[in-house]
């Protein structure tokens, strides 16, 4: 954990250290920036365990835990205040964040003003319309996704980060997960405890909790990452799909099996074509 960068990784290494009963106080503290992932995922955890240590100064006044501040989310960074953006404009903002209860308030206007905005300021900072409209399609197939299978006992978080040729979402809830869910429809009850195969299941068109052939796929989102050299991260309890690069299909990937996390955090980037980061993505 040397790095000074919190990312999903060093959240997951976090967990493990504390299952084991190590102290991590000193790792965390030791953070000086943060991702869009890490960040989010950290609080999830957090949640999870109230007794892990709190994020750093560094890491709440960086530009991403500013934006996670001004609003309110068990996940987040405060526990009261406004729980979506402000503001009634276009305007492009490289950072936003806001909490999701249902589909009355994904279909609100702050919670579609929040998606048009992070569509135009991917525009302005590199992507194709079609691929920063593809983003925002994604994105709100996600909370819709969340908010309909989840069962949360809290509100989805959703947030962006877009910097020049380079666009990040997340969506995560701390719900019942993929493989709970998939499971309620008789035709994937075969699924043996495999969280990862849940993931990837949940991936294909057609695959849904429901009988009736309900589910779209995430098909905007292979095809944005496919064609911008992005990054996918797939977390449900025990299991983690990640899909980084181009051609892309469901039964690509890397699999592993992290401590269990409530819910599916699902974090997404991008990259312009040909792009490099100094900095991690996730």
């Amino acid at each position: 954990m040397a790095s000074n960068w919190l990312t999903a990784d060093l959240v997951e290494q976090i967990h493990k250290a504390h299952l084991r009963g190590k102290e991590t106080h000193e790792h965390v503290a030791a953070f000086s920036n943060t991702t869009l992932a890490g960040l989010v995922e950290y609080g999830c955890l957090k949640r999870s365990i109230p007794d892990l240590p709190p994020l750093p100064d560094a890491v709440v006044r960086s530009p991403l835990g500013i934006e996670l501040n001004r609003i309110t989310s068990e996940i987040g960074l405060r526990s009261s205040g406004p729980s979506v953006p402000t503001g009634i404009d276009h305007a492009p903002r490289e950072i936003e964040f806001a909490v999701v209860l249902n589909d009355q308030e994904l279909l609100s206007d702050p919670i579609q003003l929040m998606f048009m905005r992070m569509a135009q300021t991917a525009k302005q900072s590199g992507f194709s319309v079609r691929t920063a409209n593809e983003l925002q399609a994604a994105m709100c197939e996600m909370v819709a996704n969340a908010i309909e299978h989840a069962n949360p006992p809290i509100p989805v978080l959703i947030g962006y980060h877009v910097r020049t040729n380079i666009a990040s979402f997340i969506v995560a809830d701390v719900g019942r997960g993929v493989y709970e869910s998939l499971r309620e429809n008789p035709d994937h009850r075969d699924l043996v405890n495999d969280h990862c195969e849940a993931i990837r299941k949940s991936l294909q068109d057609g695959v849904s909790r429901h009988r009736a052939i309900r589910g779209n796929g995430f098909r905007p989102i292979f095809r944005a990452i496919m064609e911008n050299w992005g990054i996918l991260r797939f977390r449900s309890r025990k299991g983690c799909v990640t899909m980084d690069g181009s051609e892309l299909t469901v039964n690509r990937g890397v699999s592993h099996f992290p401590p269990e996390l409530p819910g599916f955090q699902v974090a997404v980037t991008c990259r312009a074509r040909g792009i490099l980061s100094e900095n991690p993505l996730l």
